[in-house]
């Protein structure tokens, strides 16, 4: 509440975290092995990322998540691969991590995963290393679980917004006047306004993890309804997360064009980051980690470019391995 009413309060905040990012992005990139151009690219790229800068003058949780996932992959970035203390501190801040942004709680499923599938320790180690990260990051978030049972008589882990967002994209409505509608068209106004008094007047007799759970089938009923349909409102989800600027419709042209200028050659250099096979091994991989995992979210969640906004430090290191993989491999074309 103080930082909402104290710009001030959020910038500065803000902008001790961004340092913070930047500084746990560098950690994390000399310790996957990059050389001090890489690691300086990998920080650049943190410190003046427009979407994640563009987030840092509102009280939202995406600079603070940003932080959280640049101290995950410091924490498991060991280059030999994560020991079990790191497992443990990684699941650790992957905790707060999950009560802070729990869009992002695949990912964790994922580098459990990739414990065994992209490390070379024996079968029992990668056991161990997975359990660990798991149980301490279920041992975390925890607390937040037993309030909720004693609040509202069930054991919600993360949150009981998640069947809002859903239905939020996925909705006649939203079909008719956005995906159907003119491009670049973004929901808002009157129709927004009555879709929301509509859910409201629908959940007003239910508890929160009640209206939750309703408007979460809701969502996923337009899948059954209109497959078709849902399959188009997906891609084109995905094509808003990943898109090179923000939409035309909120932003002003120069914003936009300093946007895409910034993002087309970032996803060039994370392009070619994604196809080295190095970067598919631990601990390169668990940046790809967050990458899949929330693009995965996102396919199917509410989504703009300001989603993409906390996994900007897992871009850079991912872009960061493109560039100097291409300036080394570009040097040994011109020695031979």
């Amino acid at each position: 509440v103080g930082l909402d009413r104290t710009p001030w309060g959020i910038w500065s905040f803000h902008l001790g975290l961004g340092f913070a990012t930047v500084w746990l992005t560098a950690i994390a990139a000399r310790r996957f092995g990059l050389s001090p151009l890489g690691v300086l690219i990998a920080s650049a790229i943190v410190a003046f990322d427009p979407v994640l800068a563009a987030q840092a003058r509102t009280a939202m949780t995406e600079t603070f998540t940003a932080f959280w996932v640049s101290a995950v992959l410091a924490a498991l970035s060991r280059r030999e691969g994560p020991t079990v203390v790191d497992a443990a501190i990684g699941g650790f801040l992957f905790g707060l991590l999950g009560l802070c942004r729990p869009s992002l709680l695949p990912c964790a499923g994922l580098i459990m995963g990739s414990f065994f599938i992209r490390t070379s320790f024996g079968f029992v180690q990668k056991l161990t290393r997975s359990l660990v990260f798991g149980g301490v990051l279920l041992a975390v978030m925890s607390p937040w679980a037993v309030r909720n049972s004693l609040l509202f008589g069930e054991a919600i882990w993360t949150s009981s917004h998640g069947g809002y967002t859903l239905a939020m994209a996925n909705n006649e409505i939203y079909y008719r006047q956005v995906l159907d509608g003119p491009k670049d068209a973004v929901w808002g106004g009157q129709t927004l306004f009555e879709w929301r008094r509509e859910i409201t007047l629908a959940t007003q007799n239910m508890t929160e993890p009640q209206a939750n759970r309703y408007l979460s089938a809701e969502g996923w009923k337009m899948s059954h309804r209109y497959p078709k349909t849902f399959f188009r409102a997906s891609l084109a989800r995905l094509g808003r997360f990943w898109a090179i600027e923000p939409a035309e419709a909120v932003y002003p042209l120069a914003f936009r064009l300093s946007v895409a200028a910034w993002t087309l050659p970032l996803w060039f250099a994370l392009g070619i980051g994604l196809l080295k096979r190095e970067t598919w091994k631990a601990p390169r991989v668990f940046a790809i980690c967050f990458l899949l995992g929330l693009t995965v979210v996102h396919t199917f969640y509410w989504t703009d470019v300001r989603m993409r906004a906390p996994i900007v430090p897992a871009i850079a290191l991912i872009a960061a391995i493109g560039v100097t993989s291409w300036k080394r491999d570009s040097s040994s074309v011109r020695a031979h």
